[in-house]
């Protein structure tokens, strides 16, 4: 059984994921090196390229939180309700190191 791992350390996104219709198995605002992943987990959240690339190459399946971000809206927290404003969404991407 594949767990689904919730990466983020703002507030606003995960009460915003909490009303979406995931089983989320864990919560957590950064992803450790040392944490154990298994072929067939999901991690959600909006991590760096190379991170995604690593945890693809192990079969780990990686789902970003995408925002419509105005310029007013980036470098802050953001509410759920402004999260929602952004047009949050959620998009599986697959990357492989060239």
């Amino acid at each position: 059984m594949s767990n689904v791992y919730f990466i983020s350390r703002h507030q606003g996104a995960v009460e915003w994921i909490k009303d979406q219709s995931i089983s989320v198995t864990e919560f957590t605002s950064h992803l450790s090196c040392d944490r154990k992943l298994n072929q067939g987990d999901i991690v959600i959240g909006t991590l760096p390229i190379n991170i995604i690339a690593d945890l693809n190459a192990s079969g780990v399946r990686y789902i970003h939180l995408d925002l419509k971000l105005t310029p007013e809206m980036r470098g802050r927290e953001l509410t759920k309700d402004e999260m929602i404003t952004a047009q949050a969404s959620l998009q599986e991407y697959s990357v492989i190191t060239v």
